[in-house]
């Protein structure tokens, strides 16, 4: 990816448009934060995205509300009207004032519906810019962490690959040691005879004996 605004500016565009999870509502990723800390861009959008989803949910219940209200009163209304035909002259009037007050009553919610709609309107589409640019902002932190894991796993294959090679450089120079003992101890059977060298046995097996049991009295005293 490319560094700084660019990286940011790309993912905003590669996104836009997307159907993103709300990520302060997704327990996962508060998840993520055991692998990495919070920025000042992170927690700052959080921050803002967390009142923006209580601000949604106030005005839907508000629109809610007056929805309610509005059903009651288009209830009386109707009642009101039925009842005001059947009435009497000296009652029409009285009846033509009341429907005439749940007309403005019900106007007037009318109206805060349709502003409480155009307020959430404009709340949703803050909410999406602001989850957008949380979902970048995590990403791209994410992103350093990957790239420095991989870094890591890149350094420990190649630590592993000397060690194997190191490994098989002792392993070829042990054989080369023990073939050069065997070698050795031929010429000087071959040389001294087997008499003799029983007797070189012997002493060498002793002297080795020896420095062993040294060396396992030095590790106890240890």
């Amino acid at each position: 990816m490319k560094k700084g605004s660019t990286k940011k500016s790309e993912l905003m565009k590669r996104l836009n448009n997307k159907s993103l999870p709300l990520l302060t509502i997704d327990n996962r990723w508060y998840e993520l934060f055991s692998y990495l800390s919070k920025t000042t861009s992170i927690s700052s959008l959080e921050k803002k995205e967390k009142e923006l989803v209580l601000k949604e949910a106030r005005l839907n219940d508000e629109i809610n509300e007056y929805r309610k209200e509005k059903k009651i009163l288009m209830a009386k209304f109707i009642k009101n009207e039925n009842s005001g035909i059947k009435a009497v002259n000296s009652k029409k009037e009285e009846k033509k004032v009341e429907l005439d007050d749940y007309t403005k009553d019900i106007d007037r919610l009318n109206e805060k519906i349709s502003n409480g709609k155009e307020s959430l309107e404009k709340v949703k589409k803050e909410l999406e810019k602001c989850n957008l640019e949380l979902v970048v902002e995590t990403m791209i932190a994410l992103d350093e962490i990957l790239l420095n894991n991989e870094k890591s796993i890149e350094d420990i294959n190649k630590f592993i690959v000397q060690t194997k090679n190191e490994i098989k450089k002792q392993i070829m120079i042990k054989h080369d040691i023990k073939q050069e003992d065997k070698n050795i101890y031929s010429y000087m059977h071959n040389i001294l005879g087997a008499d003799i060298m029983q007797e070189f046995d012997g002493v060498t097996k002793y002297k080795i004996s020896r420095i062993k049991k040294k060396n396992k009295n030095k590790k106890t005293d240890k």
